[in-house]
């Protein structure tokens, strides 16, 4: 929902500096940017296969777009080869739905062995600083020593379940999900590395055709280096200037769009949306 304000016209903003990569390059989990967390996580899963070890319960904290649910998919792929099991912490009103989810992905054996231990998996709550205290508790039982929780009666072992969690608010945490779990705090992005990850999706939306490092740069700034932001702009862009390419007469193509997607037509976008070079409506 953006002003249709008019604006005095601004400068575009200055491409990366010559000392930045382009196009960027992926790390080891398939992302742009977070590399210091990425080598950390890289070291953990290392440790984990060589050794047998468990990998721990993590808990990622840091803004909304950061990359919290993308370690979790990558972290899952790595250590499982299966995609993580997606809670979102204000959606468990109570511990049946946890079990419930994970019987439909084939977690839970059937049979009358006691305690229920549940088939290897990486489980991912997100925002889990909005359980309920009830539903708190339960995972608590299940981040603890023994593995062990009880739902419904019935007991449950998690030793073979890794919890990864996420939370925008850490101060809403309650000091036992701050010392249970290990800790990661992640970064927000820097302008460069957001133009990156901008770079990235539109090549994959584009089927290949790259955008150029000033108009990733733009889009980056224009959207105040918020990453949902920016990626849901592209989203908005490429069928605008798909009517563009089309309006002009031409047969549209991946190809033909992203060539429209120049620096000064992007530019040109935002100021027509009332949205400066700082990103401001």
């Amino acid at each position: 929902e953006l002003s249709q304000v008019s604006v005095p016209e601004v400068p575009v903003v200055d491409a990366a500096p010559p000392d930045v990569a382009w196009p960027p390059q992926q790390n080891e989990l398939g992302m742009i940017g977070q590399d210091e967390t990425v080598r950390q996580l890289m070291n953990r899963l290392h440790y984990t296969r060589d050794f047998n070890e468990r990998f721990k319960d993590t808990m990622f904290v840091g803004s909304a777009g950061v990359g919290k649910s993308s370690f979790a998919r990558a972290i899952a792929d790595r250590l499982l080869g299966e995609r993580e099991i997606f809670f979102s912490g204000a959606d468990i009103s109570k511990g049946r739905m946890i079990i419930e989810k994970l019987q439909e992905e084939g977690k839970i054996p059937s049979g009358e062995s006691r305690p229920v231990r549940v088939r290897p998996c990486v489980v991912m709550i997100d925002e889990v600083h909005a359980l309920t205290p009830t539903v708190a508790n339960v995972l608590l039982s299940a981040l603890d020593d023994a593995r062990l929780t009880t739902i419904d009666n019935v007991d449950y072992d998690f030793t073979e379940v890794i919890f990864l969690m996420a939370t925008t608010d850490s101060g809403r945490l309650t000091e036992a999900f701050r010392s249970r779990p290990d800790r990661i705090h992640l970064r927000n992005y820097k302008l460069e590395e957001l133009a990156g990850i901008v770079w990235l999706h539109a090549t994959r939306q584009l089927e290949g055709y790259p955008l150029t490092k000033e108009a990733c740069m733009e889009i980056a700034a224009r959207t105040r280096a918020q990453p949902r932001v920016a990626v849901r702009m592209i989203d908005q862009l490429i069928p605008h200037f798909y009517a563009e390419v089309r309006g002009s007469g031409s047969s549209p193509s991946r190809q033909l769009i992203g060539e429209a997607m120049t620096v000064e037509a992007v530019s040109a976008y935002f100021d027509n949306q009332g949205i400066d070079a700082n990103g401001l409506d």
